[in-house]
């Protein structure tokens, strides 16, 4: 698998970042971030709601294209490995749990959500939507959790974003 470098998109608002490269993936290029403050529509697996507070998380969707099938599972692991390690360097101690989430302390901190479009026996795109709970400390559940819960700390969330995205890139190149 060979990746573009990447295009960063930045949108204040929308609907879902999955859902924007769904309806766009056809004019942009490979290894598309796009990343927004805040989601009217977020949505993870089974059209579960993302909940999410305006500004307080990190919420991005990237478009890999015109892969083969054998590259999702590699691609899968190397973004949550990605994730992981990124989590570690804030001192957050997770662990992943199929198919799409990871938890600290059995509570949900992050989720992905990866969505295909097959075209003969190739991906014509995998399109892959992170939340990660950043800053957030009020859940309308009790099974989830933030960075600043588990760690005390408010953490700028354009750093963040920019650590990930670099952790994300080098494992892609390593583990690809």
């Amino acid at each position: 698998m060979r990746l573009d470098s990447p295009k960063f998109i930045f949108l204040e608002s929308v609907d879902s970042t999955n859902n924007y490269l769904k309806q766009n993936y056809q004019s942009l290029k490979n290894n598309t971030f796009v990343r927004t403050n805040f989601q009217t529509e977020g949505y993870g697996q089974f059209d579960r709601v993302w909940e999410a507070e305006k500004e307080a998380n990190i919420l991005f969707s990237v478009l890999y294209k015109d892969l083969k099938l054998n590259d999702l599972n590699n691609l899968k692991e190397a973004i949550i490995n990605a994730l992981l390690s990124f989590l570690k360097t804030l001192k957050v101690a997770a662990t992943f749990v199929e198919p799409n989430d990871i938890y600290v302390n059995n509570k949900k901190i992050l989720g992905i959500l990866i969505e295909t479009k097959i075209a003969n026996s190739n991906l014509e795109y995998v399109i892959i939507g992170v939340g990660i709970n950043v800053n957030q400390t009020k859940f309308e559940t009790k099974l989830a959790t933030s960075i600043k819960l588990e760690t005390n700390e408010s953490h700028n969330i354009n750093n963040l974003y920019q650590s990930l995205i670099k952790e994300i890139i080098e494992e892609l190149n390593y583990s690809l």
